[in-house]
């Protein structure tokens, strides 16, 4: 199977590593904090490094290929903030599709009229 996030991570503690990273970069400004994605794979190499009783940059050091392929899979996080000007920017949007849904309506019962 693979080595991502889920087989070293529980939900919870993906989410606290999010809400932490978040957190620090409000505080203290967002430059020198690593993301909440930079927060995951340093928490995950930590975690599999941990099942291997090794340290996280013993298993950094090790060679990309087999070796360490043998021990954790490349790693690819995404997170995804969704805020509350997201949400209204998404209303904003679907208020626009509507309005323009509505002209189309209009235009196509004009032409349906002329035929």
């Amino acid at each position: 199977g693979s080595d991502g996030v889920w087989e070293h991570l529980s939900n919870q503690e993906v989410a606290t590593e999010v809400l932490r990273s978040l957190d620090h970069a409000e505080a203290e400004g967002e430059e020198g904090k690593p993301s909440p994605a930079e927060a995951i794979v340093e928490a995950t190499i930590k975690a599999a490094a941990a099942k291997l009783s090794m340290q996280s940059d013993e298993l950094r050091r090790l060679k990309p290929g087999s070796m360490r392929r043998a021990y954790v899979d490349d790693l690819t996080v995404i997170v995804i903030k969704f805020t509350s000007d997201s949400a209204a920017g998404k209303k904003e949007k679907r208020g626009r599709e509507e309005g323009e849904q509505g002209q189309g309506d209009a235009s196509e019962r004009r032409v349906k009229g002329k035929s």
